[in-house]
C-alpha cells in the first residue's frame, strides 16, 4: 500500500499557449523559459522543474480511441521544499521583473491551470528506468 508523500510541495501546471502563437513557437519559448528559470536565483527554491511537451499525434490517437484528453499545450511539474519558500520566490523582484514578464510572451494565463498535489508512488522500479537511459 502506498502513502502520500507530503515531504515536498508539488505543482502540476496544465499550460495553454498564448493566442497567436504556433505550437512550435510555444514550445521554443517555453524551453527558453526553462533555461531562464534554471539560471535564476528563483531556481534556489525549486527542487525539480520538468516540462512535458504534448505529442499531438499521440493525443489524436487517444481521442480516436475514445479517451478524453486534456486540452492543453504542455504540462509543467515543479517540486519545492515548502509553500512558504515558493511564495517568497513568487513575490521576489526577480520573478516580477524577469520570469513573469517572460511567461507573458508564451502563456495564456486565463486558460493555464495549476494543481497542487501530493505524490503517491505505486510502482517505482528505478532499475528499469536506468536500463532505458
Amino acid at each position: 500500500m502506498s502513502t502520500l508523500d507530503s515531504s515536498r510541495v508539488r505543482f502540476v501546471g496544465l499550460l495553454t499557449r498564448k493566442e497567436g502563437l504556433t505550437k512550435d513557437e510555444f514550445m521554443e519559448r517555453w524551453e527558453k523559459h526553462g533555461q531562464l528559470i534554471k539560471n535564476s536565483v528563483f531556481s534556489q527554491s525549486i527542487l525539480v522543474y520538468e516540462q512535458y511537451h504534448i505529442d499531438d499525434k499521440l493525443r489524436e490517437a487517444l481521442k480516436e480511441g475514445g479517451v478524453l484528453v486534456a486540452d492543453c499545450d504542455g504540462i509543467g511539474i515543479m517540486e519545492v521544499e515548502s509553500v512558504e519558500k515558493f511564495n517568497a520566490a513568487m513575490s521576489s523582484e526577480e520573478y516580477a521583473t524577469i520570469i513573469s514578464v517572460d511567461e507573458e510572451t508564451f502563456l495564456n494565463r486565463a486558460k493555464t491551470v495549476v494543481i497542487p498535489a501530493a505524490m503517491s508512488t505505486f510502482i517505482g522500479n528505478d532499475s528499469k528506468l536506468k536500463e532505458r537511459a
